[in-house]
Order: C-alpha cells, then structure tokens, then sequence
C-alpha cells in the first residue's frame, strides 16, 4: 500500500473557523480563533457536514490508490 498524502477540509462553523486534517490514519483539528465549548444545533450541523466532507474526500482518495 502506498502513502496517502493528506486530506484537508476547511469550513467555518457559526463564529469559529476549523481546519481538519487526515493524514497516517488519524484526523486533526485547528479551530480559530478558538476550540468552542458549546455549539448550537446549526453549528453542529455545519460541524458535520464539514466533517463529512473531509470524510467523503479521503474514501474517494484512498478508493483511487488502492484500485
């Protein structure tokens, strides 16, 4: 198996911007300004689906080496 390079995702989530990183298996996250202590239901859901993206683009990623 060849060495993925990394997978990255940024998105803004209510006041908070987060930079997701996956990269040898694990994911990392950045917030700035700050990391938040409670999100609303819509920044969760922003959350999520910046979240999902970052997921959805490392399957297709790896999909493409592997096969």
């Amino acid at each position: 198996m060849s060495k993925q390079s990394p997978s990255t995702a940024k998105f803004q989530v209510g006041r908070y911007r987060c930079t997701m990183t996956f990269a040898d298996g694990a994911i990392s996250s950045k917030w700035e300004p700050k990391v938040p202590r409670d999100l609303n239901k819509a920044e969760v859901k922003a959350y999520r689906k910046g979240r999902d993206a970052l997921l959805a683009q490392t399957g297709k990623k790896i999909l493409m080496v592997e096969f």
